[in-house]
């Protein structure tokens, strides 16, 4: 598992796939949120960000806050 982020110059972006080699899973952290607008239900979600770390900075300035295996118990 991975997560995809765009690159290159504006009107020619290319997806590029980024995963963790040795991480079959990865966990984001998120944020989420339900309220209610003129009587219905509204559900959102954003993922938190970080600056890129070593990898992922070529691609681009930042990436998302995962959780490791030991962060998660």
């Amino acid at each position: 598992m991975g997560f995809k982020e765009w690159s290159g110059p504006k009107g020619k972006r290319q997806p590029r796939f980024i995963r963790h080699p040795s991480a079959p899973l990865l966990v984001f952290v998120g944020l989420w949120a339900s309220a209610m607008k003129d009587g219905d239900p509204v559900t959102s979600f954003t993922i938190v960000t970080c600056p890129a770390n070593a990898q992922v900075e070529p691609v681009h300035d930042r990436m998302p806050v995962t959780l490791s295996e030991n962060q998660r118990e």
